[in-house]
């Protein structure tokens, strides 16, 4: 079943270890501009992701439908936690993000430009 977040016992750990490492074991992620966030999605995490009013956001999941939460503020913090703690990982997910991630870095073949600038 769903379990509340009790901010009287935090469950954080602070870990050491590749990326890789440490996402492997995490339930869900807090991501706001950093590219850790699609690694994480490719190892099946939830990402959350905080919006703060008064900044540019530039998250790199923002605009794409793959498993990822918006916060707001406190009360969509503690209910993005509580829902990636409570829901498990489906392997089909999984696949879709790995394939996701797979795809985030595509350039089209038709825009030779780039592949000329990238070489």
């Amino acid at each position: 079943g769903a379990r509340a977040v009790d901010a009287g016992r935090p469950r954080l750990e602070v870990v050491g270890g590749t990326l890789v490492e440490c996402l492997a074991r995490a339930r869900a992620v807090l991501a706001g501009t950093s590219s850790a966030a699609l690694e994480a999605i490719a190892l099946g995490c939830c990402v959350i992701a905080p919006v703060f009013p008064h900044r540019l956001a530039m998250n790199l999941l923002d605009g794409h439908e793959v498993r990822h939460a918006r916060v707001y503020d406190a009360a969509s913090l503690r209910a993005a936690v509580e829902d990636a703690l409570a829901r498990p990982v489906e392997r089909v997910e999984l696949e879709e993000g790995r394939r996701f991630v797979e795809g985030y870095w595509h350039l089209d073949a038709h825009l030779p430009r780039w592949d000329e600038l990238l070489r």
